[in-house]
């Protein structure tokens, strides 16, 4: 009976979007929307987030799903003011001061309740497509601080910025609630898994480092995925049908294409986490060429999207 109230409300609004279509003066998308929100309310959430991209031409995401932990966590578009085409970039002072000052200019506007000022370590990673994961413990000495051959880090240190980079393989956002503090998060991290770090499950080995550390169990941590190349565009070789399972294989026009977000859910429900715990922003980065860096469109001319997480003070 939900079910057809909620189709009863969506059709007259489905209607006035196309009435909007059509008529210059009047805007039909509100009204589509509106429809979706009743009907399929996550896919209203992904293309209300692609419009607001597309509207405002926003530098960078910030995860909402977050805040409410006791974390800060997003990623960039193509529109933040710093530049980066791959680890290296990160090495170099003139990019790190760069990168310092847009981000700390970015929190004091998109997150009033912190003090931006507290935000200035990082810990960057010179990924390599394996499943090495990096736990930090205890504070960094240096405020920048780069780990090579690594493609996950995870942290327990509040005020520690933890990055990766991507542009078309898949970030990974952790944390981890604390039972035993309100509005607070044990462990964070993040991790980036192209289809070789797919096929070596470093999102699973991801989650189970933090399972470790932190004592919880899979039920409890919480994740979120950033942006990545959609399974309409990541056009792949037989090879790949001995590697993942049909699940997340699609064939269309006699080519093979790979899920990537989709295999990487798989294997994360699978190992135990929630599925109302993963939080999926469905943004692809060769559909959304607008807002998105993507290597398989622009090849050595793309630049690198910026995932963060940070645990709050």
């Amino acid at each position: 009976m939900r079910r057809v109230r909620a189709w009863a409300l969506a059709i007259p609004c489905f209607a006035l979007a196309i009435v909007g279509a059509v008529v210059p003066v009047m805007h039909g998308w509100p009204f589509l929307l509106a429809g979706l929100s009743l009907v399929a309310p996550t896919t209203a959430r992904r293309l209300r987030r692609r419009l607001m991209r597309r509207f405002y031409r926003s530098e960078a995401v910030l995860l909402d799903e977050t805040a409410k932990h006791g974390a800060v966590a997003g990623f960039t578009t193509r529109h933040f003011p710093v530049r980066v085409t791959s680890g290296e970039d990160l090495t170099r002072e003139r990019t790190r001061t760069d990168l310092v000052a847009a981000h700390r200019s970015l929190l004091a506007a998109r997150r009033k309740d912190l003090d931006p000022s507290r935000y200035m370590r990082f810990v960057s990673l010179r990924q390599v497509h394996g499943d090495r994961i990096v736990v930090i413990d205890h504070p960094p000495k240096s405020a920048f601080e780069t780990h090579a051959d690594a493609d996950a880090v995870i942290t327990r240190v509040p005020e520690l910025t933890l990055i990766a980079l991507t542009a078309d393989c898949l970030s990974i956002f952790y944390w981890v609630p604390d039972p035993s503090r309100k509005r607070r998060s044990s462990w964070v991290g993040v991790a980036h898994a192209g289809w070789r770090g797919t096929r070596d499950q470093i999102a699973v080995k991801t989650l189970r480092a933090l399972c470790e550390r932190s004592g919880e169990r899979p039920e409890r941590v919480q994740a979120a995925f950033g942006p990545s190349i959609g399974c309409a565009h990541y056009e792949v070789g037989e090879e790949f049908a001995s590697i993942f399972p049909r699940s997340t294989r699609r064939s269309r026009d006699g080519k093979l294409r790979f899920d990537l977000s989709g295999e990487n859910r798989r294997q994360l429900i699978g190992a135990g986490l929630k599925d109302e715990h993963l939080h999926d922003h469905g943004v692809c980065t060769a559909a959304e060429a607008e807002d998105f860096y993507s290597y398989r469109r622009e090849k050595e001319n793309a630049g690198r999207m910026l995932s963060w997480i940070a645990l709050t003070g």
